[in-house]
């Protein structure tokens, strides 16, 4: 069973009432509790303490059974000397820690002189914080979603089905110096990959009940709007989705990624009996996660986007258009149910894959959405973004689902770092970038937003 995430909050102010101001420190300190512990239902908050000096955040830092810090500004300090300067300085060091959300009493303006003060402190010192000086209290119950997240990835399980070793493909570039990748991962997110050949994969395939296979491949045929390959194939399809899923409840998986291209395009036969291109879009509708070519940085990726907002990524390449500002994101294997499993899928086809065999997706997607584009680099800890707004569907010649978007292709094509991030970018539906570039923060993930001059 996955713990909870366990965050130590904390109040910043005078410890006493002060007499004729209002400030009541009690009375204040319950009512900010019961808002958090209504927003927070799933995290474990803890502490509660009053502080009247930074440097008492030390000690807090220090503690093993914490995932993060909340401190909340309640009144500025009557005579307290600013951190910066002070003889014994603080241990900005010790800081870097725990990921840390602090927030100013919108309606207190008392409390924003230390507030601001310590927003100098993260900025100088370059600390795992994201500030939040809102009136809108959901503001602060989102950011200290974020460190939700980073708990929750910090217990997953990534199943890698193939150990190729090749290194001509972008979705390959973990695998140069692959330990010192894994590691970087640990370190990064805590994450756990568990690798097993595709010969593990086949016996869970083999163990499949043909007829629930067939009544999972006779649901996705009633409910597209074509068919293209025979319902032998579709019904392999299925095979496969019961084979992956087996395959990750055994190991207490979150995510999967498959070496398909070495699997079925690089040898005299399929090493694999399916494709898996329908499997990985039924977990992604499912509120799992399935990502094909054994990408890494684009599993890492769509599971720190499913966890964020809730929805499924489509792992993509691009085309750019400079002439007329658009993208076009392609690939063979696309969600259905764009904004999240409890809402309904958009029309899809059924289609053999450009490869000319096998059985893939071609998603509508709905125009004048607009969509976020992700994708970690975790080996150098980047993280690149940019957004578009989806105009339609293409069909040239290629993989099946293809969706147009307007977007600053020029500036996209200016800043894009293939070496780092590869041509995969993962669409996730809905604007995310303030989320994304809270997250890197605490993460300490330098970001390239692709869009930006």
């Amino acid at each position: 069973m996955k713990s909870k995430t366990r965050i130590y909050a904390v109040c910043y102010g005078p410890k006493e009432t002060i007499s004729g101001t209002g400030y009541d420190p009690k009375s204040r300190k319950e009512k900010l509790l019961d808002k958090l512990s209504k927003g927070c239902k799933d995290i474990e908050l803890i502490g509660w303490e009053i502080i009247s000096d930074f440097k008492e955040l030390e000690k807090i830092e220090e503690r093993e059974d914490i995932d993060g810090i909340f401190l909340y500004f309640l009144e500025d300090v009557s005579g307290e000397i600013p951190w910066f300067f002070k003889e014994e300085k603080l241990d900005a060091f010790s800081f870097k820690k725990h990921p840390l959300v602090f927030a100013c009493d919108w309606l207190r303006f008392g409390g924003g002189t230390r507030f601001l003060e310590f927003c100098d402190l993260v900025k100088q010192e370059n600390l795992p914080a994201i500030p939040v000086y809102s009136s809108n209290f959901n503001d602060i119950i989102r950011a200290i979603h974020l460190i939700d997240i980073i708990h929750r990835m910090k217990e997953s399980k990534i199943l890698n089905v193939g150990r190729s070793e090749d290194l001509w493909d972008h979705s390959y570039l973990w695998r140069w110096k692959s330990n010192e990748y894994l590691k970087t991962l640990n370190e990064a997110f805590g994450t756990q990959v568990i690798t097993i050949g595709y010969e593990d994969l086949n016996r869970y395939y083999e163990e499949v009940n043909e007829e629930q296979a067939r009544k999972l491949a006779k649901k996705w045929m009633d409910e597209a709007i074509a068919v293209e390959p025979g319902e032998d194939e579709i019904i392999k399809s299925a095979r496969m989705y019961f084979a992956i899923k087996k395959a990750m409840e055994n190991v207490g998986a979150d995510a999967i990624t498959i070496d398909c291209i070495s699997l079925l395009l690089k040898s005299d036969k399929r090493l694999i009996p399916a494709y898996p291109c329908l499997a990985f879009a039924q977990l992604n509708d499912e509120g799992s996660t399935g990502v094909c070519e054994a990408d890494m940085d684009g599993t890492v990726t769509q599971l720190v986007m499913r966890y964020l907002t809730g929805r499924p990524g489509f792992i993509s390449d691009q085309t750019f258009d400079t002439f007329t500002n658009q993208m076009i994101y392609w690939h063979c294997i696309a969600p259905t149910k764009l904004f999240g499993k409890d809402n309904a899928s958009v029309p899809y086809k059924i289609r053999i894959t450009h490869t000319g065999e096998g059985a893939g997706h071609e998603v509508i997607a709905p125009s004048n959405e607009i969509a976020t584009a992700v994708k970690l680099d975790v080996r150098d800890r980047k993280v690149a973004i940019h957004q578009g707004r989806c105009i339609g569907n293409s069909c040239f010649p290629g993989c099946r689902t293809q969706w147009v978007f307007k977007a600053d292709a020029k500036n996209i094509l200016n800043n894009y770092r293939h070496q780092m991030f590869g041509r995969h970018r993962v669409i996730v539906f809905g604007d995310f970038r303030n989320e994304i570039l809270n997250l890197a923060k605490l993460l300490g993930f330098e970001v390239i937003e692709e869009d930006k001059r």
